[in-house]
């Protein structure tokens, strides 16, 4: 049974007053009597799948508690746990998703997104108890709900307070009364939602996360379009069947369907009317794009090559290679600086002008932003007109900006970094004026300077510039350049002008702290918006004015707080005026960690860009421009958290309006997007790597009102063989996104002839070679798609075989074990004969703490070691940064293990390193802070990367013998057994080269102690905490009939079981069955009684072994509910 919550079985007793009952239950009936009717007014999706907790009596007497209101009063009720139902299709149905004690994680990517479009579409939402205990880390869903669960004290009975009775879920309720319930606190009070009751915190114990004298019970708001209620009561069993709360969920439900027909295209556009188009892939460093209207597509790379995507031939071409002050990693010097910036002229199509920023070679070390002219497929370079010179630093890594785009009046904004080295400063404020480079008040804060700034001129046709009014210093103030239009920068690395309003959107890249200290706040990143010109506060500021204290890196000596509404700059190294204008907030502002102000920014590593305003054109008829839903919307962006967001530049207050774009795009580090002329959004993708793009995109992506592309997927039976090789092929999995409309197949097999037109064909390759089997499906409108299954005919593909040890089987601490491989080549013999015992490799690699089920999806450079370790990996931002075992942001883990394996104390350094950031041996880019974990946390990740270090050796041949480890402390893993095996490459007659095949097999060897966590299906019983030694998890809510089923489990001459149990119920018989819950009875265990749900005994039962490997099935009987909870068995030998 559970920790923390008192089980259901337990209770039973009366929730209201048998006199209030008795009154209730006649007003409900006649109240219910009068509204019923024959046919279904609407429909209910009631929803009740669980992640966390399971309210297993709750959910089944609440699902069978609403469908008998739905046949009362006229509205038909469905009830699932299948996420799967959550799409647009099968939402439409309902006018209401109950969501009726739901836990945990419960929807992806795509149910998420279609449960969005439902409420946008005017869907209802009415959540019960346990709603809010759901989706924590989907902010929208937060809202949605209205508060998310905190905690809640034992159940016992308390006031609850009427604050409106004028809505249909608490018509007719006392002004107050008792009740029984579990009474949740939550994490803050909810916002802008309609509050109807409340509960009296001084008729109870509220336990430490109480919330005062306004603790919200249940409420109502209009949210998005859509109608969302809640309510806290409906933990009990008893619940369902209490007339005043029946009344209450009632009213609930037909206020949230009270509202408008669903109306879909008032919904955020779907992800499925979205096209993305590759136009160009594999370019070096691409840093910014500009779309001409003929629908060229001219983007700048870091090294000064300048490329041209041609719509007219679908192919990319090199139109310029700039001389340009660039390096790459490792190369000493700014490697932040180069080619950054290119914008083509709002007159394009006449002058053919094109504005570049990049770095120039020499000694000068300048940025130059200069005109060039394109001249067909090429940038004549003759025609260079430098406009401006930023003087910059170069014996630093410091941060250059870089970013150009044209605004209202043809105004040219420019944005450049304060190139500055954050490396010294400890992610606080950077203010050493000892050394070039170190001190961003002779930058960002200088008003002489034109880093650390956005400018503003206004192009001339002479190659000159004028400056436009409005800017922050006219021109001929004292001790200021005129060029600048918003300074206090750090890195403003991408900006972006809204076309109607000339409102100045940019991300500000910031500092690094993970934690506030003495100096000064912790690092935020900023998005922020100019309706004027100003300062914005770096390096004396950051976030919302979060000040910095002055501080003498010489003496270490700290000063005061730099006052934001006076800002000084006393720097030796400023050269403009002292007494700067009163700083600006910024917009938006977010840590490392989640941010309380702007939770749906998320959290990890940060890297804030902004995009651009979107403006619909009711002219244009391309039939791909994005819809009129996202007129005056803003694109915002995050290149390390890997997502788009946009906001509603209309609104009141626009970041209150935050949505996702394209959720289930796999956004690849967005480093630029724009808006073309026909309403495209067109974006570079970075890659998944820091200094190799070699995965880098060019993309597209098209709004199609009407008629989709398909989606084409193809596969075979075998990719490779000897010839003649007979293929089956598969189109499974290839569908039309448009309802109704039917695909036609063609399949190429050889060459450009279409071979079959069958949606599975068979098809036999006669002659050795490689081939690219293409299938292409078009639909009646004419779209089409290609999928393509590589075939190699000429190479026999090995069999192999790991014949011992057998899967499923057990290994033994300190044992040796032998090992038995198999192979038959058609061509090249087999290990019978021993020709090819050479070719033969074996490995065998222990995972600590891991169960067979932790091995499926995953590489095999992410196997070794903690599987714990790992899993916490995997679900943070680390793989941002790092890869297994190439160089990415920062080293590769196995580099990191090679270097510290051995190191004594290595850990808790490694740890505090992560958690605080910083920068270190392996080059001058900081690693980001990572405060939201804690020390035990970091140290099991840094357990994983170490552990790599110790993968074990491969061995050759055929046979052999390995040991295994000895018993470490948390007895707990499994071993993963590989056999690989490569052959020789072919030699056709006529001179055709075949590749070699490398064939692979896999054995799972078990450790004799098996948690009952572990289990690969189940009924009825639930995960919880244990307080047994080693913590995890333990299974409770066992009652009779129950099961667990452990899939493919050879006994191996186990002739006992020892089962970890505890019980404070009656106790009950663990039988063991084999491959059914019914199936032939191998073992059992008596299990009584211990006094208590986390005291815990062990308990011993025979078990016969039946030979083979089998799925084994525990199956629980006892007298009723509450039985047991079970922590682990053990096979005994």
């Amino acid at each position: 049974m559970s920790i923390s919550r008192t089980s259901c079985i337990d209770r039973v007793r009366p929730s209201l007053p048998a006199a209030l009952t008795r009154v209730l239950a006649l007003a409900l009936l006649l109240a219910l009597g009068g509204i019923a009717s024959a046919a279904d007014a609407y429909k209910v999706l009631v929803f009740s799948k669980t992640a966390g907790f399971r309210h297993g009596g709750a959910i089944a007497k609440g699902v069978e508690a609403v469908k008998k209101l739905g046949a009362e009063n006229g509205f038909g009720v469905d009830a699932t746990e299948d996420a799967a139902l959550f799409t647009e299709a099968n939402l439409k149905n309902y006018k209401v998703v109950m969501w009726l004690c739901t836990t945990g994680t419960v929807l992806d990517a795509g149910q998420k997104e279609a449960f969005t479009r439902y409420i946008q579409a005017g869907g209802g939402y009415v959540g019960v108890h346990s709603a809010t205990d759901t989706e924590y880390d989907w902010p929208w869903y937060g809202k949605l709900s209205g508060a998310y669960f905190a905690g809640h004290p034992a159940q016992q009975k308390a006031k609850v307070v009427l604050v409106d009775g004028n809505h249909p879920s608490t018509a007719g309720m006392p002004a107050s009364f008792e009740r029984f319930d579990e009474w949740y606190n939550f994490r803050q009070l909810p916002k802008d939602v309609h509050v109807l009751l409340k509960i009296d915190e001084t008729s109870y114990d509220a336990g430490p996360t109480k919330m005062g004298a306004e603790h919200p019970l249940a409420w109502y708001h209009e949210y998005e379009g859509g109608r969302a209620f809640y309510t806290e009561m409906g933990h009990t069993d008893e619940s369902y069947a209490e007339p005043l709360y029946l009344k209450h969920l009632l009213g609930g439900v037909q206020w949230a369907a009270a509202g408008p027909a669903l109306d879909f295209s008032k919904a955020r556009p779907s992800d499925s009317r979205f096209e993305v188009t590759s136009l160009g892939s594999g370019s070096d460093f691409p840093m910014e794009l500009s779309v001409a209207a003929d629908g060229r597509v001219f983007w700048c790379g870091k090294f000064g090559v300048i490329s041209c995507y041609k719509p007219d031939t679908k192919a990319v071409v090199e139109v310029a290679k700039l001389p340009t002050y660039s390096l790459r990693s490792g190369e000493k010097g700014n490697t932040e600086d180069g080619c950054i910036g290119i914008v083509l002229d709002p007159d394009f199509m006449t002058n053919h002008w094109v504005y570049i920023l990049r770095a120039m070679p020499g000694e000068a070390a300048e940025e130059h932003l200069a005109r060039f002219t394109v001249s067909g497929d090429t940038i004549d370079l003759a025609s260079e007109k430098t406009l401006l010179v930023v003087k910059d630093c170069r014996t630093i890594v410091g941060h250059c900006g870089g970013c150009l785009s044209f605004g209202p009046g043809g105004n040219l904004y420019m944005s450049c970094g304060d190139n500055t080295t954050p490396f010294e400063s400890d992610g606080f404020s950077p203010m050493d004026y000892r050394e070039p480079g170190k001190d961003a008040r002779g930058s960002a804060s200088n008003t002489m300077d034109l880093r650390g700034k956005i400018l503003r001129i206004h192009p001339e046709a002479d190659g000159t510039y004028t400056i436009p009014k409005g800017n922050l210093f006219a021109p001929g103030t004292d001790k200021t350049r005129p060029e600048i239009y918003v300074m206090g920068c750090r890195n403003p690395f991408r900006h972006a002008v809204d076309s109607a309003t000339g409102y100045l959107y940019w991300g500000e890249v910031g500092p690094d702290s993970g934690k506030d200290g003495e100096r000064g706040p912790k690092g935020h990143d900023e998005f922020n918006r100019a309706t004027a010109a100003g300062y914005f506060g770096w390096p004396l500021f950051v976030g919302d004015n979060k000040a910095y204290a002055a501080y003498d890196f010489a003496t270490k000596k700290l000063g005061d707080k730099f006052d934001p509404a006076h800002p000084i700059n006393d720097s030796p190294v400023n050269t403009g005026i002292r007494e700067l204008p009163p700083a600006q907030p910024a917009w938006m502002w977010y840590p490392y960690s989640k941010s309380e102000e702007f939770p749906d920014l998320g959290e990890g590593g940060r890297c804030a860009m902004s995009g651009p305003v979107y403006h619909f054109d009711p002219t244009l008829k391309n039939g791909t421009q994005f819809p009129a839903w996202y007129d005056g919307k803003l694109f915002l962006y995050e290149w390390m958290r890997n997502w788009v967001k946009t906001l509603d530049t209309t609104a009141a207050d626009p970041r209150q309006t935050m949505v996702p774009f394209m959720p289930t795009f796999t956004w690849m580090k967005p480093m630029d997007m724009r808006f073309g002329p026909d309403g495209s959004l067109y974006v570079i993708l970075w890659g998944t790597q820091w200094w190799d793009t070699k995965d880098s995109q060019i993309i597209r992506i098209d709004y199609i009102a009407g008629n989709r592309s398909p989606v084409a997927k193809a596969g075979s039976d075998v990719t490779a063989g000897k010839e003649p090789l007979a293929v089956k092929f598969s189109s499974a999995g290839t569908y039309d996104k448009d309802d109704g409309d039917v695909l036609k197949y063609e399949w190429r097999f050889t060459g450009d002839a279409v071979e079959s037109s069958e949606a599975n064909p068979t098809f036999t390759f006669a002659k050795p070679g490689l081939y690219q089997a293409k299938l292409t499906v078009t639909d009646q409108g004419g779209k089409s798609a290609i999928a393509v299954v590589p075939i190699t005919v000429g190479n026999a593909v090995p069999t192999i075989a790991l014949t011992a040890p057998k899967g499923g089987g057990f290994f033994s601490w300190g044992k040796n074990l032998t090992y038995r491989i198999d192979v038959t080549d058609a061509e090249d013999g087999g290990t019978a004969d021993g020709k090819i015992s050479s070719r033969v490799k074996f490995s065998a690699q222990y995972i600590i703490g891991a169960e067979p089920k932790d091995l499926v999806g995953f590489e095999q450079s992410m196997m070794g070691g903690s599987v714990k370790g790992r899993q916490l990996i995997l679900a943070s931002d680390c793989m941002a940064c790092h890869q297994p075992a190439v160089q990415s942001v920062g080293p590769a883990f196995t580099m990191i293990a090679a270097k510290y394996h051995d190191e004594k104390g290595i850990v808790d350094k490694l740890a505090q390193k992560i958690i605080t950031g910083g920068a270190g041996v392996w080059g001058p880019i900081a690693m980001a802070a990572h405060p939201q974990h804690s020390k035990e946390v970091v140290s099991e990740m840094v357990g994983w990367i170490l552990s790599l270090a110790e993968t074990p050796p491969e061995l050759s041949g055929a046979s052999g013998a390995f040991t295994v480890v000895p018993k470490p402390k948390d007895d707990t893993g499994i071993y993963l057994l590989t056999a690989t095996y490569t052959d020789r490459k072919v030699k056709t007659a006529d001179g055709k080269e075949i590749p070699s095949n490398t064939v692979r097999t896999t054995v799972v060897l078990r450790n004799r102690l098996v948690r009952a966590s572990s289990f690969s299906d189940q009924h009825g019983v639930q995960s919880e905490d244990t307080k047994d030694s080693g913590g995890g998890k333990s299974i409770g809510f066992i009652d009779n009939g129950d099961w667990m089923k452990f899939a493919d489990i050879g006994l191996d001459g186990t002739t006992k079981m020892t089962f970890r149990v505890a019980s404070a119920g009656s106790g009950g018989t663990i039988e063991v069955h084999l491959d059914k819950p019914e199936g032939d009875l191998i073992g059992s265990a008596e299990v009584k009684p211990t006094g208590d749900w986390q005291k815990w005994a062990e308990v011993q039962g025979t078990v016969k072994d039946p030979g083979g490997v089998h799925d084994l099935y525990l199956v629980f009987k006892g007298p009723g509910g509450g039985l047991f909870n079970l922590n682990w068995m053990r096979f005994e030998e």
